[in-house]
Parts: C-alpha cells; structure tokens; sequence
C-alpha cells in the first residue's frame, strides 16, 4: 500500500513553541519557487506502507494540503500563499497567486476548479486552473468577526495579503478544510472552523452558514467515505466517523496524540495521522487495534494523507 503525504515542516524542533501561532523563524509569501529558505523547508514524499520506507520526496515550501487534477497535484503552500503546481515526476511546474491568499491549508480539485482554504483571511476561495478568482466565502462577513483576542476583524479585500503574518489566534475561525459536496440537489461547502470546534455547511448560493457538528477541538481534514463523513477531532487525538445526515456513526479513539487527518482504505481499515507520535498508523475498526504503522522522523511535521488507488499510481508512474 503506498501513502503520499505532505510534511509541513522538516525542521518542526525550530517551529514547535510558535506551533498553530505564526512562527517567527518562516518567511512568509517571498519564497521564489526555486529557491526555498531552509527555514520553510517541507516535503511532498510517497511512502511504502508494508516496508515503511520512503520512495520517493521532493522538498516544497511549506506544503499543506493537496489534491490531483486532470494532470497535476497541486499542493497549497501555507507559508508561500500560492498553489504550488507539479507534475508526475514531483517536478515542480507552476504556481497559483492571489491576493487573498494567506496561512493555506486545504486543497480540493472539483470539476477544473481548485477549493482553497484561505485561514489567514477566515476564507474560502475558489479558483480557475490559471488562477482566476470565481467565487469566495469570507467567514467575518458570516457573523464571525471576533478573534480569540476579543477584536473585531473587518478585511479589506482589494488588499493583498500575501506578504502578510496573520497568527492563528488573531483569525476568527481559522477555517482549515472545505469540501464540496451535493446534497438533496443544493451545492454546499463542508468546513471545519478550528476556534470554533464545528463542522458547518456553507449554501454556495447564499453563503448561509449551518452547523451540523460542534463540540469539536480543534478540528481538521473533512472527508467523504463509503458511508458519510470522516472529521479529525484533532487536539480530541480521535477520529469521528459521521453518517450520511452528519449523526455521529462512531469515534476511534486509542493513544493517539493529535490526529491530524485519517482517511478510510476500506470497510474494515483507515489509515490515521497520528501527529505527535510522529506515525501513520493502520487502524482495524473491527478489532479496534492497531494493525500496521509507519514511522518517520520527530522533526517532521505531517499536514495530509493520500491513498494512493490506480489513478494515482498511474500519474506517479516515473517516481514508482
């Protein structure tokens, strides 16, 4: 089984005390493609499930989230603020800007579009392939206008952002992952706002705001399975398991250390990112054990898993 996964940070000791703050020692949306300052080294690597080696990596800035297109992956660059773009040998080949870009975390490709996660602006974005801007969602404009400091935050969107340093505390929800989905004929965004601790439905049409799940800590990573939805209950360190209609189906909860994302191989197996143990780990829902795991260095800071089916494995084919 191989994994590809992001590493938001190879050098996470240097990073730690500012960790989910903005940390002084990265460079924020100056990095050329080229050349990467030590401090905002990360990686794109492919892993070997069953032999736990690493296959293959590339080193990107910053690197978050990321997803496959019709013939790229583009990663989003949490540090960078752009959509970095590469090819099936990891090449790095392009890159997408805009003004509104700041803090990155998710990146989703539906139908030739790219769905960002804009945190440092409380933002959803939506982009073209080249990198036109088609549709946003601003959460201060949604009636989250109060940071964790108690100050009100309006945004000027004509600014650009993306030079600027804007720390988890001071964002309102700091938004970190929208998927977007279909349900009952209405297309709607699922995101998960972290200060807030809830999973919530944005209207596309409207932008109206529902939440369909709180009580959440620190939450990260919305997915679709076979059955619903899966949400990283992170600083929890459990997975949720949500049905069709978002009742919670289960909770797997073990001696995990904040779950940063978990993904479903199949009816009986999910992989989890267990991030503070610095391990991918193969959790067998029916016996409720852990069944497999891959280690990787302490300084090494995992952001997002993908499984690697037969489309991957196809667009990977030079580095396999």
């Amino acid at each position: 089984m191989l994994v590809a996964a992001t590493f938001l940070t190879v050098h996470f000791g240097q990073w730690r005390q500012s960790w989910h703050g903005m940390t002084r020692k990265t460079r924020t949306g100056i990095s050329s493609l080229e050349n990467i300052p030590p401090e905002n080294e990360g990686i794109f690597a492919i892993l070997d499930f069953e032999s736990g080696r690493c296959i293959h990596q590339q080193v990107l800035d910053t690197p978050a989230g990321f997803a496959l297109g019709e013939d790229t992956v583009y990663v989003a660059s949490m540090y960078g603020n752009r959509v970095i773009m590469l090819d099936g040998s990891l090449r790095v080949v392009d890159a997408i800007s805009h003004p509104l870009m700041n803090d990155l975390h998710s990146v989703c490709w539906d139908k030739g579009t790219l769905l960002v996660t804009s945190s440092g602006v409380d933002g959803i974005l939506e982009l073209s392939s080249n990198g036109e801007l088609l549709w946003y969602w601003l959460a201060t404009e949604r009636g989250y206008d109060v940071s964790r400091h108690g100050q009100l935050r309006r945004l000027n969107i004509h600014r650009d952002f993306r030079s600027s340093n804007i720390g988890t505390a001071n964002q309102t929800t700091h938004v970190n992952s929208a998927l977007p989905v279909e349900l009952n004929g209405t297309a709607i965004i699922l995101a998960s706002l972290f200060h807030q601790g809830e999973m919530v439905s944005i209207d596309r049409a409207s932008g109206r705001v529902t939440r369909v799940l709180a009580g959440l800590a620190n939450p990260h990573a919305i997915r679709r399975r076979r059955h619903g939805w899966i949400v990283s209950d992170s600083r929890r360190s459990s997975v949720v398991l949500l049905q069709p209609d978002f009742w919670v189906d289960s909770m797997i909860e073990h001696d995990f250390n904040w779950v940063q994302d978990a993904a479903e191989v199949d009816d009986q197996f999910m992989i989890i990112a267990d991030a503070n143990h610095s391990r991918l780990v193969l959790w067998n829902r029916c016996s409720s054990r852990v069944e497999g795991e891959v280690r990787y260095p302490e300084e090494w800071k995992i952001y997002q898993l993908e499984l690697l089916d037969d489309r991957w494995r196809t667009f990977f084919t030079r580095v396999l």
